[in-house]
């Protein structure tokens, strides 16, 4: 049937026909411009295909290479399908070398079951775990992985992962942990310390530096807020004394406003890192009571020396006069030794009768030996001048003569003997 043939109600619907597909396009090539479709179904002699408008995928492309995470795809036996440019500078790898690659190698063995639970647990909802992964050097980057499922038609058992690298901010909590740690031992150390810059001008200083001056020290120059002196009165200067760049326990003098004085001994290092010198720590520990024990002792010491050497002197003394009597006694004694055996040898006895010659020639033997002798005789007959004379020829002539009043025995015993 020609053009001619159709009726008016024909070419009415035909007309209505193609005016609501002009309708349609017109929607469609609206809605494209406006940027509310990103991909066509069309309708082939193949079947159904899907084209991508390459301006829609563009910004989501361009946001996934330029994030600050890694941004990787992985089946259900973690295989990488893709990764982001930042995925493959957390692990130190080249992109093509990661795409296709197992995710197991970046895993450490300690890391390996936690990583194998958040990927099954990421086939179902949305998981995260912290764990290191391992870098083409051999070295470890601290991660955050958030997993979650992917699900479209054409890639069944696939997840989206996310790496959040912690490397900066392990290192600011080592540096907070170490600043934390630092700021205690400034409020408790009973020690007093001070951290300078290169310059000697105070940055940091404890809670003992700050009871001692009343206030806070620091921003001032070390050397004009201590004004220390060395203990001959020498005033002492930190950066002039850090010759080699350390000092020792040395003793120095400071002096408070009311002129009360501190001993401390200082002991100082240099903060030294590839740029150099940076700073100067300073430890003084306040040795005022143990100068002040040392002086109490040391004033002890000498008076108890003093006491001694005055002891010492009068002991001498007494030494010297025992001495010089003793030597007067023993002269006395040889000297009345001498008058006894004087007095008392055989020229002192006189007589030339033969009774007596013979009593004196039983002494000359009676004399040299151990023995007992009894001399018996009245009284004034010279029995003394007989045990005298006994005694000057024995062998104990050297040895004093003890005699014995006869008046003082009993009467059954008479005469003496000599010891």
């Amino acid at each position: 049937m020609n053009k001619s043939d159709r009726t008016r109600q024909q070419l009415l619907d035909e007309l209505q026909e193609l005016t609501s597909r002009m309708m349609e396009a017109e929607e469609t090539l609206r809605a494209i411009r406006s940027g509310e479709v990103d991909g066509l179904v069309v309708s082939t002699a193949e079947g159904d295909r899907v084209f991508t408008l390459a301006d829609a995928e563009h910004p989501y492309r361009v946001m996934v290479e330029t994030m600050n995470e890694g941004a990787v795809t992985l089946t259900s036996d973690g295989t990488i399908l893709f990764c982001n440019q930042r995925f493959a500078a957390i692990i130190q790898e080249s992109l093509e070398k990661v795409t296709g690659s197992s995710i197991y190698q970046y895993i450490s063995s300690i890391d390996l079951l936690s990583f194998e639970v958040l990927l099954e647990r990421g086939l179902k909802r949305n998981s995260r775990v912290e764990l290191a992964l391992q870098t083409r050097g051999g070295s470890s980057a601290p991660v955050l992985l958030s997993v979650s499922p992917l699900l479209p038609a054409d890639m069944p058992a696939a997840v989206c992962m996310v790496v959040t690298d912690l490397t900066e901010q392990k290192r600011n909590e080592e540096i907070l942990a170490e600043e934390k740690l630092t700021t205690q031992i400034l409020h408790q150390a009973a020690e007093i310390f001070v951290i300078c810059d290169h310059q000697g001008r105070i940055i940091r200083a404890s809670q003992s530096a700050n009871r001692l001056f009343g206030r806070s020290p620091i921003f001032q120059a070390f050397d004009e807020a201590f004004h220390l002196l060395y203990p001959d009165g020498t005033p002492f200067f930190i950066l002039s004394a850090m010759c080699d760049n350390a000092l020792h326990a040395v003793e120095v003098i400071f002096k408070h406003g009311n002129n009360e004085s501190f001993s401390f001994l200082l002991s100082a290092n240099s903060l030294i890192t590839h740029k150099g010198v940076v700073g100067i720590v300073v430890v003084m520990v306040d040795i005022t009571e143990h100068k002040k024990m040392e002086e109490v002792l040391q004033k002890a010491h000498d008076k108890l020396e003093q006491q001694v050497e005055e002891r010492t002197l009068e002991l001498r003394t007494a030494l010297s006069e025992i001495k010089t009597m003793k030597d007067q006694l023993e002269a006395e004694n040889i000297y009345f030794r001498r008058e006894i055996k004087t007095r008392h040898r055989f020229a002192q006895i006189l007589g030339q009768s033969d009774c007596l010659r013979h009593v004196l020639y039983r002494v000359e033997q009676v004399a040299p030996t151990n023995t007992t002798v009894l001399i018996l005789g009245e009284t004034g007959t010279g029995k003394e001048l007989i045990a005298f004379a006994i005694h000057d020829m024995s062998p104990r002539k050297e040895r004093p003569l003890i005699t014995v009043n006869c008046a003082a025995l009993p009467g059954n015993l008479i005469g003496s003997s000599p010891n």
